[in-house]
């Protein structure tokens, strides 16, 4: 039971190699520690940093939330499927991620990142409202296979987009603000949705979701609109 949390320790050697052999860049800063947060307030409270962050906050709501949450419980309910076989689905999505994210160069040559962003936001709002009207298990795969690909273009976008809002000098500060965001949607996306099912039902719960990605779609339009 407790073999998965060991995987985290994989960490460990990983950090000692960076330790070892990454050569940190010095980047020199004439600023006190008050005008250096300063500096980091200037630079992330402005529209499209803050938009850029609203959509990684929803991001995560889908995953953690409609997704990683809520499906299972679908697929376990209304179709009868073990806890192999959704891991299985669940897996193989995670694995179509991984190869649309190794291929990202090749389509942001022909696709800015906001219109593979844009992209990935209305496949999480078609996904999530196709869920209730799917009555096969076997047509169930092709939303979670979507989903795995909306994944793998959204979310590397996303960090390039932020990234490359960020000033090498303040990079560090604008991922660790990243990171705190995506803690907080892991963390208040299954309470949130777990009172939609309380009062509305698992269809609830997609279609709550598919709202989330709505707002993404505006959010995102918006925060970049020349």
């Amino acid at each position: 039971m407790e073999l998965p949390f060991l995987l985290s320790g994989l960490a460990i050697p990983v950090a000692l190699y960076a330790m070892i052999y990454l050569d940190p860049v010095p980047i020199s800063m004439n600023l006190n520690i008050g005008e250096y947060f300063q500096k980091i307030k200037d630079r992330i409270f402005t529209r499209q940093v803050l938009s850029l962050f609203a959509c990684v906050f929803l991001t995560f709501t889908i995953l953690y939330g409609g997704y990683l949450t809520f499906l299972p419980i679908l697929l376990d309910e209304d179709f009868g499927q073990s806890s192999t076989v959704i891991g299985l689905m669940l897996s193989g999505s995670s694995l179509i991620t991984a190869i649309t994210s190794s291929r990202l160069g090749l389509l942001t040559r022909r696709f800015s990142e906001l219109q593979l962003i844009l992209t990935g936001s209305v496949l999480y709002l078609f996904i999530f409202l196709s869920f209730p009207l799917i009555s096969n298990i076997w047509l169930m795969a092709i939303p979670i296979a979507v989903f795995g690909v909306a994944q793998g273009i959204n979310i590397p976008s996303l960090l390039n987009l932020l990234t490359g809002q960020a000033p090498s000098e303040f990079r560090a500060a604008f991922l660790a603000v990243n990171w705190v965001v995506i803690r907080s949607a892991q963390t208040v996306a299954p309470f949130l949705l777990g009172i939609v099912y309380l009062y509305v039902g698992i269809d609830g719960t997609f279609y709550f979701t598919a709202g989330a990605a709505l707002l993404f779609v505006v959010i995102a339009f918006l925060a970049f609109k020349r």
